[in-house]
C-alpha cells in the first residue's frame, strides 16, 4: 500500500473502511501530500501485519481529526514522520497503539500545531531509540499525557534533539519513566528551546553521558522555575537557569 494516494492534493473525502489490508505490512507515505483531504475513514483497517508506518499522514493539513483506536501496532518498527505537518488537526485517538517494537519515533507529530493535548499513556518505548523531533513545533499543546511505564530500561535511547521545541504552551512536562544510561552519549540539545512558558520540568531518570555538558534550554525558557535531576552528579551537565530550583531523586 506503499504510497497508494501519495499526493492526491485533490481528494476531499475518502472512505476505505471496507478495504481489506489484512496482509499489507508496509504503509510508508499512503497519504503524504493529501493536502485537502478533510475526511478519513479507516476505522476498520487491519493493520495486524504492518511493520512501517513512516510518513504515512505527513502533510495531510487539513484532516481535523484522525480515529486509530483500531490500529494493531504490535509489529511496528518505524513511525517516524507519521503526523508530520497535519496542521488542523485537533483530535486523535491512538489508545490501542503497542509501541514495544518501535525503535524510531522522530518528528511523530513535527508541526502539528493545532493539537492541543496528547494521550501516549498507551506507549511503551523499551526499544526506542530516536524521539528527536517528536513534538517540534506543537506550540498549541498544553498538556501530553506520558508513558506509564515506570521502571522499564529504556536506556536503548539515543537521540531527543529537539523533542519539545517552540512547545510554548507546555506548563509542565513529566519524562521520569524515561531512562538514559550515563555510559551511552545521548543527543539532547535543543530539547526545551522555545518553550517560553514551561516551569517544571521532571528529567530524574536521566545519567547523562559522564564527559557532556549540553544545551537543553535557550533564551525563551522562564527565568524561574523547577526541576528534577537524577542526583547532584546532573547538575553541571546541562545548562539549567541560574533561578531555577533544582530537586534530586536521589
Amino acid at each position: 500500500m506503499k504510497k497508494c494516494f501519495y499526493g492526491c492534493t485533490s481528494l476531499k473525502s475518502l472512505d476505505l473502511s471496507s478495504l481489506d489490508t489484512k496482509q499489507i505490512t508496509s504503509f510508508i507515505d499512503v497519504f503524504n501530500g493529501c493536502k485537502n483531504l478533510t475526511s478519513l475513514n479507516i476505522y476498520n483497517f487491519n493493520t495486524v501485519n504492518a511493520t512501517i508506518m513512516t510518513n504515512m499522514f505527513i502533510d495531510c493539513s487539513s484532516l481535523i481529526s484522525l480515529d486509530l483506536s483500531n490500529f494493531d501496532t504490535e509489529r511496528v518498527t518505524n513511525m517516524d514522520y507519521m503526523f508530520q505537518n497535519c496542521h488542523s488537526l485537533i483530535s486523535i485517538k491512538l489508545s490501542s497503539f503497542n509501541t514495544s517494537k518501535v525503535m524510531t519515533m522522530e518528528g511523530l507529530f513535527y508541526g502539528c500545531y493545532s493539537l492541543t493535548s496528547l494521550d501516549l499513556s498507551s506507549f511503551n518505548i523499551i526499544n526506542i531509540r530516536f524521539m528527536n523531533q517528536m513534538f517540534y513545533n506543537c506550540y498549541s499543546l498544553t498538556s501530553i499525557e506520558f508513558f506509564h511505564y515506570n521502571n522499564i530500561n529504556t536506556k536503548k535511547v539515543e537521540n531527543m534533539e529537539d523533542m519539545f521545541y517552540n512547545c510554548s504552551s507546555l506548563t509542565s512536562i513529566d519524562l521520569s519513566s524515561v531512562f538514559t544510561d550515563n555510559k551511552t552519549e545521548i543527543h539532547i540539545n535543543g530539547m526545551f528551546y522555545g518553550c517560553s512558558n514551561l516551569k517544571y520540568i521532571d528529567i530524574s531518570s536521566f545519567s547523562i553521558y559522564y564527559y557532556t555538558y549540553l544545551s537543553i534550554f535557550d533564551s525563551y525558557i522562564p527565568s524561574e522555575g523547577t526541576i528534577k535531576l537524577l542526583n547532584e552528579n546532573e547538575r553541571d551537565k546541562v545548562n539549567i537557569p541560574y533561578k531555577w530550583k533544582i530537586i534530586y531523586k536521589s
